[in-house]
C-alpha cells in the first residue's frame, strides 16, 4: 500500500500484486502443500510468521533470493520451482564464453595506451568484415574473403 495525499484528503492506494509475485507465491504453495506442511510449520523453520507466509502465497510481498533459497531448500525443490511455467527472456547474448571471459580478463591487466591499441584493432577488423559483406552484396569480392584490416601508424 502507498499512500497518496493532496491538499483535500489522504487516501490509501492498493498497489495490485505483480503476477509474477503471484505466480511465485502460488508455487510456494503448491509446494509446501505437497510436503504436508501448515502455513505454521513451514514459518517456523524459515524462522518467520505465518502471516508472512500467506502475503508471499498471495503475491502482496515479493520473495527476496535469500528467502527464496531458504525456501527451496526446506521444500526440497529447485529455486527454479519457483518460476516454471514462466516464459524466459532470451539471455545467451548476456552470457560470455570462457574465451570471452579470458580475453575481458586479459584485457582488463592492459595498460590505457595498450588498450586503445586493442579496440583499434577490433575496430579495423570489424569495419573490414562490414567492407567485405557490403562487397558481396554488390558483386565486388568472392563469398568468404576478407580485404585485409587497415591499421593506423600508431598501430605499427
Amino acid at each position: 500500500m502507498t499512500r497518496e495525499t493532496t491538499a483535500a484528503t489522504t487516501s490509501l492506494v492498493v498497489a495490485e500484486p505483480d503476477p509474477i509475485n503471484v505466480a511465485a507465491g502460488q508455487r510456494l504453495k503448491e509446494a509446501r502443500k505437497l510436503q504436508g506442511l501448515s502455513q505454521q510449520k513451514l514459518a517456523q523453520r524459515l524462522g518467520i510468521t505465518f502471516q508472512q507466509i500467506q502475503k508471499y502465497e498471495r503475491g502482496a510481498n515479493r520473495m527476496t533470493a535469500d528467502r527464496m533459497f531458504n525456501l527451496s531448500r526446506v521444500l526440497q525443490v529447485p529455486v527454479s520451482y519457483f518460476f516454471q511455467d514462466f516464459e524466459q527472456p532470451d539471455t545467451d547474448h548476456l552470457s560470455l564464453s570462457s574465451r570471452e571471459l579470458d580475453l575481458v580478463t586479459d584485457y582488463r591487466v592492459l595498460t590505457d595506451a595498450e588498450r586503445d591499441r586493442v579496440f583499434q584493432l577490433v575496430r579495423a577488423i570489424r569495419n573490414s568484415r562490414a567492407q567485405a559483406d557490403e562487397a558481396v552484396g554488390q558483386g565486388g569480392l568472392p563469398e568468404g574473403s576478407t580485404p585485409k584490416p587497415a591499421l593506423s601508424a600508431a598501430g605499427d
